[in-house]
């Protein structure tokens, strides 16, 4: 075994490479065997220059792409907007419940999108059903969770001097939150709206 010395003094063990190699093997050989090689074989017996050019001559094909676009950002948008409130709350306050709440918001993210969507065409006007304002709802509904772990989890461990600070300096509320907050937060946005979007996409 290597065995070095940390910062503190405090020896720590290290893995062999061999041996990091040799744990590796197997999930590549997986990865290799049951999703590259398909793909690949699916992409040489159903992907030819003419089917390509086709799709993308065709005037529906970018209509999709327009559609699917501009649906995942504003989903994004309306996702990250509506999370930062319940991100904040269960980051920053002890209450009780709050473990059940975590729970349910993580219970949307986890359940399959069939049950999600089933409930969630359940619960809407006729009106709104199968329109894009579902289709944007359903995403938000969905990707909650991902806004509220990932920022909450961030947020948690963020030291409140500072807010406390310019609270009592004489800082507005919304001061606070946009010049100390969320500043503070931005990577957690960043990475969480990408995840977002990736999903929605």
């Amino acid at each position: 075994m290597d065995r070095r010395v940390d910062g503190a003094g405090a020896r720590v063990n290290r893995l062999p490479r061999w041996l990091l190699v040799a744990l590796a093997i197997g999930p590549t050989l997986g990865l290799l065997i049951f999703y590259a090689w398909p793909l690949g074989r699916l992409i040489d017996e159903a992907v030819t220059a003419t089917a390509i050019t086709d799709t993308l001559g065709r005037t529906s094909t970018w209509k999709v792409v327009w559609f699917t676009t501009w649906q995942a950002v504003v989903s994004t948008a309306v996702t990250i907007a509506v999370g930062l409130a319940p991100a904040y709350v269960l980051a920053r306050f002890d209450f009780r419940g709050r473990s059940v709440l975590i729970g349910l918001v993580t219970a949307m993210f986890v359940l399959p999108t069939v049950v999600m969507g089933a409930a969630l065409l359940a619960l809407l006007p006729d009106s709104l059903d199968r329109t894009v304002w579902a289709v944007i709802g359903a995403h938000v509904v969905f990707n909650l969770a991902v806004v509220v772990r990932v920022v909450g989890s961030l947020w948690e461990h963020l030291p409140t001097d500072m807010e406390a600070a310019a609270a009592t300096l004489g800082a507005s509320r919304w001061k606070v939150a946009s010049q100390i907050s969320l500043p503070l937060v931005r990577p957690a946005v960043g990475a969480a709206a990408t995840i977002v979007f990736l999903f929605t996409f």
